[in-house]
């Protein structure tokens, strides 16, 4: 038995092994025959495991060719999708049926980003950028938008549960909030009429006199201090 901070005690209830070198990355798997019941690792050994807790037994693993060690794990919150970011690499696991995903973030991306958080439904990617940072896709990689960016240097970022909404926080301790707002589009003539997410009253529609079709998913960026930010994604 330890004694940790402010008299706090603690026992080690067990010890899973597994990998041989320095874990990383660690979240538990949902809805897997009850919440806490499974754990997810990423290691410096190039794998990922799905390990029974109470067992200690391996119940899924893949291992990944990669140069860097993972710096972001996410599970979605339905437990079917393990995501991971190995350097430039991106990993997307299926564990109902078993299929790796991955690309490379210099061929997908136009520009240079470096990955800060992953959604917790996995479907969006937050980078930093020489500009400031923007949003992708976690499928495809592929662009949704992006935010100039004149502040300090961004070193860290989250998405609420529902993605509705990103804190950024910069290197001089500052926390910068946005909300996040999606959107389909219809072409109307020369303009674009956006069709904004109902769960923000304030931004019902909007028109953008543009003459761009086949836009899918737009997002707006809209800082909470009051700055606009606009950006649409790559059709």
């Amino acid at each position: 038995m330890q004694r940790g901070h402010k008299g706090v005690e603690a026992t080690v209830e067990r010890l899973l092994m597994g990998h041989t070198e320095e874990v990383t990355q660690l979240a538990f798997l949902p809805h897997w025959e009850g919440d806490g019941k499974a754990l997810v690792s990423a290691g410096k050994d190039g794998y990922v495991r799905v390990t029974n807790i109470a067992s200690g037994k391996t119940l899924k693993k893949i291992e990944i060719e990669a140069r860097s060690p993972p710096s972001i794990l996410k599970v979605s919150l339905d437990g079917k999708l393990v995501v991971t970011v190995w350097g430039r690499k991106v990993v997307l696991w299926c564990l109902n049926s078993g299929r790796v995903q991955n690309y490379n973030l210099n061929v997908v991306r136009q520009s240079e980003g470096w990955p800060l958080c992953v959604s917790p439904d996995c479907r969006f990617l937050a980078c930093r950028t020489e500009e400031g940072f923007d949003v992708s896709d976690v499928a495809t990689g592929k662009f949704r938008g992006k935010y100039a960016w004149t502040g300090n240097s961004i070193t860290s970022a989250a998405f609420n549960n529902n993605a509705t909404r990103l804190a950024v926080g910069d290197y001089c301790g500052e926390v910068h909030m946005f909300d996040i707002v999606i959107a389909r589009c219809q072409l109307l003539g020369m303009r674009i009429r956006w069709h904004v997410a109902e769960y923000n009253k304030r931004y019902t529609e909007g028109i953008a006199g543009w003459n761009y079709s086949g836009y899918k998913g737009l997002i707006r960026l809209i800082s909470t201090s009051g700055s606009w930010e606009f950006y649409a994604p790559q059709t």
